[in-house]
Parts: C-alpha cells; structure tokens; sequence
C-alpha cells in the first residue's frame, strides 16, 4: 500500500502548549523593550538638540552687544592712538581694526535680524528690528565715506556709533527675552509630544500583545484543524483500503498521489510510482473490447467521467485478458486548494457473468415459452382433426338397433368426445388471452350481451331457469370501442356458468354505461344467479386454473375448470378485475368494470355478418382495377364490387395495373401486396408517380400477410390497408371513403376474427355472393391451392422466392374463402419462407394437413373433395 501527503495513515502529532507559546511570549518581550529603549533614547537626543539650540541662540543675541562694544572699544583706541601720535592722525593698523570690527558688527546685525525674526515676535520688536538695520546702514554709509586717517573723523563715527547703544540694549534685551518664551513654548510642545509618543507606544504595547494573542489562538485553531484534518485523511484512507473498490488519486494532470491495496494489486502499483510522478492516464480504459476484425476502440477520458455516476468499460491490462469494470470520478480539492480526481474502479467480473447467465437463462425461458405455444397450437390442431372425426362419427351411428348396454356405452362416448372438445377449446383460449392482446375495435356491447343471451336461452330454459337482461346507460347515444372477443368471451363463459349452477331459478345480466372522462366510459357488467352459491373457503381457489366446485345441476358433469381463469385473464386484458360475492344455496355475483374508449365511427359489425346479396347497391356507380394474381380473389372481388354497383377491371399483376392505370382514370385501385412481375408496393408506386390518369385514385392495399416492422415503409404509397379475409361490409366502407391527405402511415384494418372457423356460415356467404357452384368450385381450388402449398412447404429443393409464391397464393384463397385457421397456418409459413426460414422444420405442414382434412371431411356430403 502506497500512501502521500494527500491521504496519511497516521495523525499530525499535537505540541504541547509550551512548546507552542515560547515564540510568541519571546516577541512581545523583546518588542517591549526595543521600544522602551528607543523612547528613552529619542528623549535624551531631543533634550541635547534643544539645549544646543538654546545655547546658539542665545550666544547669536548676546553677541550683538558684543560686537558692539568692540566696535566703539576700536574706535576709541583709535582716537587715543592719534592723540599720543601728536599729529591728529589715527595709525594704519588702528583704521584697520576699526573697519574689521564694524564688518563684524555689520554680519552680526544680519545674523541677529535673521534669528530673531524665526521667533514668534511682537510688531514692536520687528519695527525695532527694521530700525537697527536701517541705523546700521547709516552706520556703514559713514564709515563708507570716511578716511579714518584723522582723529575727527575718528570721533564723527564714534558720535554716530554711539547713538545706537540704546537701540542696542534694547533689541539685545527683547531678543534674549523672546529666546527664553521660545524655548519654554518648545519645551511644553516636547513635553506633550513625549506624552503623546509614550501614549502611542503603550497602545502598540497593548496591540501587540492582543495580536500576539490572536496568533496564539488562531495557532492552536490551526493546530487543531490540523490534527482534525490528519485524522480525517487517515480515517478516509483507512476505509480506502477496506472498500471493495480500487481507488486511486490523481492531481489535476494525472500525477499519482494516492492508490489503496486493491488498486495495487490490480494495476500493479507500488510506491516508486507515487515518488516518480507516474500518470493515471498510462492504464488504459475503454467503453467497448476491440473487434476481431481488426476495428480499434476508443479509450475513456476519465476526466469526463466527473458528475456522471458509475459508467461501465473494460480495463485492458498491458499482459493478461480484459477486465469489465464500473467507473467512477470525484472531483475535490486538498488541503491547498489544488484540484485532485478521486477515481473509483470495481471489478464487475462477477455480476457481468452472472449477467450473461441471466440474459441465457431469459434467451432458454423465451424459447420454452414458443416452444410450448408451438406445441399447443399443433397438439389442439393434431387433437382437434380425429376429435372430430369421432364426434362425427358417432353422432352418424344408428343406434336404434343397438341393444341398450351398447347405446349407453355410444352416449357416453359422445359426451366423453364433448367434454374432450370442450376442454381442448378453452385450454386454447387460455392460451389466445396469454400470448396476444386484441384491438380495440367498435364494440356494440347491448347487440353482443342480447346475441349470447338468445343463444344460451334454450340451454337456461332446459333447467328451467329465466334470463334477464338489464341495460342502464347511453348505450344508444354512444359508439364504443373495446375488445370485442375478450368481451364476448367473458359474458359467456359468466352467463355459461350461471346456468350450469342454477337449477330452476333466476339469472340477472346487469349492463351499466357511466361517464369516466371526457372521451373514455365505464361499462359495469354483473352477472348474478340464484344457484347453488359457492362456499367461502372456495372463492379464491375458483379462479385457479382447472379448480372446479363438484357437479353441474347434480348431473354429474364436471366442467374443465378453466372458464373463470379464462375470464379473470380476459378481464385484466380489457383493464378491469373480476369480484365475486356468494353464499351457499342463495347464489353468486361475478361482476367487473373496464373502461371503453369513445369514437366516431358508426358500428358495422352486424353490416359486416349480413350476406352480400341483402347489401344495396352504392348510389354512385365507381370504376374499380382489382390487381390479384389468385384467380379465386379476382373472382370473389370483383363479384363483391359489382354487388355494390361498380365496374370492375381486373389485371394479374403489378405491371400490367400499372399499364392500365395509365391509360384509364380509375376511382378505386384494389391492390395485392405480393404478386409476380410487379409487387403491390411498387406498382402502387409506379402509379402515384409515373403521372398516368390513375395517379390521383384511391389505392387499397390487400394483403394476407401482416407486413413485418422492416417492411413499414412499403404501406407509405397506400392510402389504406385491408387484411384478408375482406368482407363485402369492410369493403364497402373503404371504398366509400375519399382519398385522405397524404400521412405518414395509413390506417390498417381488418375483419374481427372469429375464435373457430364456422365453415358452412363462410361457405354460405360465398355462395349467396357467387352461387353454391361456382362457391363449391372456387372452394375446390383453394383446397387444391393449399396441397400446392403443403408440396412446396414439405419441398425442400425449392428456392426462398418460389416457395413462397406457391404459399402466398394460398394463403390469399384460403383467406378469401373464410378459411382462417388454415390461412394463418399458410401465412406463417410463408412469413419464415420470406425470411429465409424453411418451414419445413416446423409443426406447420403437418398442421395444414390435418386443417384441409378437416376442411374436406365438413364438406364430404356436399360432394367437395
């Protein structure tokens, strides 16, 4: 483990406060006497200044007088000179002296005026002043003028110099006078200033020591900061070195400051790399392992990393595999404010294996889950196909020759092949609601509850029970959407069960319509029965699959335990729950709410059931192109468009659509999706942009085959899409339509399939459209279009493109002619056959077999084989 002045082990270590006091206490000591020392010495320099000034000045003022008297004292010599000389006459040495003495007393005047007038003086004493100068010019014009060679002259100077002594005495006395004031007035000035100076010097005293005070406590702050900080580093790293994490620590441009033992061992650190500076940015991250083709990848930045959270990537290692790890980066300051990155590495080897366990675990529940789909879509189909041969079968045995043992043992066998059926019809129910949601379609909720209500009468009547149907609500002022088949589903396995357990008694059908919101509605159904009831301890278990509560009407038959779970998982699909409430011998409520959507569309359910020949014809006859290349569904088309009052023209592909499209104004262009030469999508294409007198037609799209998500962008060119099986109704209402605005999508609708094929009701329309032999007909090549498509799936030399046209044409007559199962089945395996998949390593052949010879065993006694 390597650690650095960043992150220590170990606490700065606290002194004692002696130790901490010494410096400061040592300072204030000396600072105290350094200044006291200073002050005494100023004062005793000052003193010497103002003595010395004093002396001078004083000197300069008594020296005028002086100089004064020295001059008359030479003047006088000079006149006695002459008098002892006999002659009169002053000696030359004699003159001399007396002009130097004059010039001395002449400077002095100059010094004297110049001293005095510094001091503060009185007016008076300036006009004495200004006098002395003047006089002492008089003075010197004389002795200017003078020879000083006779004894006269000398004694004319002497006159003249002896009228100043006044004026003298005078200047001499106020000057010596104005020293003494001065120099008091100094002396009080230094007095006070030396009070102010020994003030000032005890405030710093006082400053310092409060400051030296202050250092000492902000010493011991800092002291204690810093034991508080080294500790918190040393905790920090200690629970660097305990975390599961590597963490290393970089300054701002990737030096190395810190590493924990984890970090060590994984990147292969050691101490000399924090000592030699080493960069962090020498190990190498990456966000995705390189490619076997020789692809690089980009390393990671991690000082983008900061702020963004844990972020996954690889460490390549300079020896050994990539390992997958989990990054993080702080950013923060140390303890001098220099920017550091705290780096968080975990090693996510484990969880990204047990990941990828997971993930194949999912992958194997997945196929399971298709697996199992697969099987009971083939076992019912497998199971379905002799069931019925059975069921047939003995419901053509004559038993009226059969002794009684014999006809008990052949009434069983039909209620034991009922029962079968029965069972197998809800197991794949169960599994429709499980694997599919349906969609929302216009659901004529009264029109659906009174059809199964009329239907299940006669069986409520045989036990002697009275049904009643009660509506609350807008139902007439409103147009729903809903699910339909998950709806009818529910009211009748609820109303099935409410006659099962009820033995001459009373059955109730509560329908009622509330407003939710604005554009949604509530629909609350209940269901309520005077029968047997259920007990308390049983109305949970109910709803679990095949539970049951023991016989239906003392009968003693045994339902399959499914029909609740059945409308409990119809229920949840449609958004609502199903509640019971029962007592024992008084009788049971199931009742549920689940919203429905609003819309604008008129309901043309019952439109959609009605034959074709009691549908009018349209008021404005149109010019209709049919493009198929099935001959069953030009037939079955053109007949349905000339039933609404239209003119047909047919074309077997897309290119010859297009060549007609161009030369004749259509209103309506019905269009194959899947066809040769030309598919639908391109010649749909062609025929928008080619500008022939067709472009601006209404085109349909028809298709038996739901387009995959790939495929999506094909549906641009059509403004809508029918899904075959089309009726004559859903026909009729895309027709009647006008061309909407060009959109990003068009709509795809489609008739409402039915839980089972209800063969002779199909057989029936298309004969009531047709004819029952040109119905038969068409049905006999749509059946031998199916074992074309059977050979072709079972074929396994066929290309992809073949193989699926011989389906695809199939699969559109069999749609056409109201063989869904059996469409579907073809659909399925022509949708693997497009993606490259051969069908032929599926269940689907073999469940296309058994559905033709169900087909044909229907339709053995019509002679269709």
């Amino acid at each position: 483990m390597a650690t650095s002045s960043v992150f220590s082990k170990q606490p700065v270590q606290q002194f004692s406060l002696f130790k901490r006091l010494w410096l400061p206490a040592l300072l204030i000591v000396a600072s105290s006497i350094f200044l006291l020392v200073t002050a005494l010495s100023f004062q005793q320099r000052l003193d010497d200044l103002r003595i010395g000034r004093t002396d001078n000045r004083g000197w300069i003022t008594a020296q005028l007088e002086v100089d004064y008297l020295k001059l008359i004292n030479s003047i006088d010599a000079a006149i006695v000179g002459a008098s002892d000389a006999g002659d009169d006459i002053i000696p030359p040495p004699l003159e001399r002296n007396i002009r130097r003495e004059f010039d001395v007393f002449y400077s002095r005047v100059t010094v004297f005026v110049s001293t005095v007038s510094r001091l503060p003086i009185t007016p008076a004493m300036q006009n004495r002043l200004t006098a002395l100068q003047s006089a002492r010019e008089t003075l010197a014009n004389t002795v200017d003028s003078l020879l000083l060679v006779e004894a006269a002259d000398a004694r004319g100077l002497l006159s003249n110099a002896s009228e100043l002594r006044p004026l003298i005495r005078d200047v001499t006395v106020a000057a010596v006078q104005a020293v003494a004031n001065d120099d008091a007035r100094v002396s009080n000035d230094e007095a006070a200033l030396f009070r102010r100076f020994y003030l000032q010097t005890l405030m710093l005293f006082v400053l310092l020591a409060y400051g030296s005070f202050l250092v000492v406590r902000l010493w011991r702050q800092l002291d204690a900061r810093t034991y508080a900080a080294s500790q918190t580093a040393a905790i920090i790293s200690n629970a660097f070195d305990a975390t599961l994490n590597a963490v290393v620590v970089t300054s701002n441009h990737g030096e190395l400051l810190y590493f924990n033992s984890i970090a060590s061992s994984m990147f292969g650190l050691d101490e000399s790399q924090l000592q030699n500076g080493n960069s962090w940015q020498l190990i190498r991250f990456v966000n995705e392992l390189p490619h076997d083709n020789g692809d690089t990848t980009q390393d990671i930045e991690l000082n983008t990393l900061s702020g963004k959270g844990p972020q996954k990537g690889f460490y390549l290692p300079a020896k050994g595999a990539a390992v997958p790890v989990e990054l993080a980066v702080v950013v923060d300051t140390d303890v001098s404010g220099e920017v550091i990155n705290i780096h968080f590495v975990r090693d996510i080897s484990v969880r990204v294996n047990a990941e990828q366990h997971l993930r194949h675990a999912l992958h194997m529940a997945e196929t399971a889950a298709e697996t199992k789909s697969m099987f009971l879509a083939t076992m019912s189909h497998e199971m379905r196909t002799p069931l019925h041969g059975l069921i047939a079968s003995l419901a053509l045995v004559d038993d009226s020759k059969l002794s009684p043992q014999d006809r008990g043992l052949i009434e069983t066998a039909r209620s034991c092949g009922a029962r079968a059926q029965m069972q197998i019809d809800d197991v794949l129910e169960l599994t429709r609601l499980s694997q599919s949601v349906e969609d929302l379609k216009v659901l004529p909720v009264v029109d659906i509850v009174s059809s199964i209500v009329t239907e299940l009468r006669p069986l409520a009547n045989a036990a002697g029970n009275t049904i009643t149907l009660i509506t609350k609500g807008p139902f007439d002022s409103r147009v729903l959407k809903g699910q339909i088949l998950a709806f009818s589903r529910c009211i009748y396995n609820l109303l099935g069960n409410a006659i099962k357990f009820t033995n001459a008694g009373l059955i109730t059908v509560r329908l009622t319509l509330s407003d939710q919101r604005e554009k949604d509605m509530r629909l609350t159904v209940e269901v309520e029965d005077t029968g047997v009831g259920i007990a308390a301890d049983d109305l949970d278990r109910i709803f679990e699959y095949f539970e049951t509560i023991g016989n239906v009407n003392g009968s003693g038959t045994v339902s399959s335990g499914l029909g609740l779970p059945i409308v409990k998982l119809a229920v949840s699909q449609m958004g609502g729950e199903l509640r019971v409430s029962s007592m024992p011998d008084i009788g049971s409520r199931f009742y549920f709410t689940i919203p429905l959507r609003l819309c604008n569309e008129l309901p043309n359910t019952e439109l959609a059931m009605l034959p074709a020949a009691l549908i009018g014809p349209s008021a404005v006859s149109k010019d209709v192109l049919i493009v198929d290349d099935n001959e069953i569904n030009l037939t079955l088309m053109c007949e349905m468009v000339r039933r609404m009052g239209h003119h047909c023209v047919l074309a077997a592909n897309g290119q010859e659509a297009v060549e007609k499209a161009a030369a004749t104004r259509f209103d309506v262009i019905l269009m194959d999706f899947s066809m040769p030469v030309m598919d639908g999508p391109t010649a749909a294409m062609h025929i928008r942009n080619d500008g022939g007198r067709s472009a601006d037609s209404l085109i349909i799209g028809v298709t038996a085959l739901i387009i995959p998500n790939s495929q999506q962008s094909q549906l641009r060119v059509f403004d809508k899409v029918l899904i075959k099986p089309v009726g004559i109704a859903l026909l009729q209402d895309a027709m009647a339509q006008e061309r909407p605005e060009p959109a990003a999508m068009p709509e795809v609708v489609g008739e409402a399939p039915d839980d089972d094929d209800d063969l002779s009701t199909a057989f029936a329309a298309i004969a009531a459209l047709v004819g029952e032999q040109k119905a038969r007909d068409l049905l006999v090549v749509g059946l031998q279009d199916a074992d074309a498509a059977i050979d072709a799936i079972m074929t396994p030399v066929l290309d992809v493109t073949t193989r699926a046209d011989i389906i695809h044409k199939a699969v559109g007559s069999t749609a056409f002619l109201g063989l869904t199962d059996l469409s579907d089945t073809l659909s399925e395996a022509e949708r693997l056959a497009r993606d490259g998949k051969n069908p032929a390593e599926t269940k689907l052949g073999t469940t296309a077999e058994h559905l033709i010879a169900e087909i044909r065993e229907h339709f053995a006694t019509a002679g269709i084989t």
